[in-house]
């Protein structure tokens, strides 16, 4: 058995490039989010807005790390997009590798934080809308009653946890140390890429021990 622990970060199309449909979607989620969170700053709130949906957003990583149950993890690897021109050769490359993995590895649990209702939805339909052909239905797993062949560590308890804060929990070292999400538009603008595949990789490297730590648990609800 191994863990495949993944993770995305997404950057938001500039607004002046929106068609009518990708404006009517954004103002809808914006004024939600107005609703709900009345002091947040504008400029923020349009920025993530436009980061959390794949009509109004772009892929810029995905990471990965694997290993087998109990043991340390290999070395990361990243796939990167620095604009949005690039993103069909990432999902390309990416799901090459994916299933070149999954025909050489045996076993595999797929693992991520809150994959089933993000980063899954918003990679298969980045992926169709580059005619891009996800090749792996474990891995595309969403149903949210069960571990396996997906196991989204968001969804291990009822109550709501981010990542940062199952790593306290668990006694895992926090990827949040130095800084979040929330910096990642910027440091694509900034051509700093590199340094966002170094930040997606810690989050993957948090979820890969926080599922060793629960391993235990995933076992015995069998």
């Amino acid at each position: 058995m191994q863990f495949v622990a993944w993770d995305i970060e997404t950057c938001p199309f500039p607004v002046d490039s929106f068609s009518e449909a990708q404006r009517s979607r954004f103002e809808e989620r914006l004024n939600k989010r107005r609703s709900k969170r009345p002091d947040e700053d504008e400029d923020d709130a349009a920025r993530l807005v436009r980061s959390l949906h794949p009509l109004l957003g772009w892929v810029c990583c995905i990471s990965a790390v694997r290993g087998s149950v109990g043991a340390a993890p290999n070395r990361p690897k990243s796939w990167t997009a620095a604009s949005p021109e690039e993103e069909s050769e990432l999902l390309e490359r990416f799901w090459d590798d994916i299933q070149h993995i999954s025909r050489n590895a045996p076993t595999i649990r797929w693992v991520t934080f809150n994959g089933k209702k993000f980063d899954v939805p918003f990679v298969e339909a980045r992926s169709v809308h580059h005619g891009v052909t996800p090749v792996n239905s474990a891995l595309l797993d969403t149903y949210p009653f069960n571990d396996a062949p997906h196991l989204d560590l968001m969804g291990l308890w009822p109550m709501p946890m981010r990542l940062h804060e199952l790593c306290e929990l668990l006694g895992v070292d926090s990827p949040k140390d130095e800084g979040d999400g929330s910096a990642v538009a910027d440091l694509v603008a900034a051509g700093d890429i590199n340094k966002v595949a170094r930040y997606c990789e810690k989050d993957v490297q948090a979820a890969y021990a926080c599922a060793q730590k629960v391993w235990p648990l995933i076992q015995g609800r069998k």
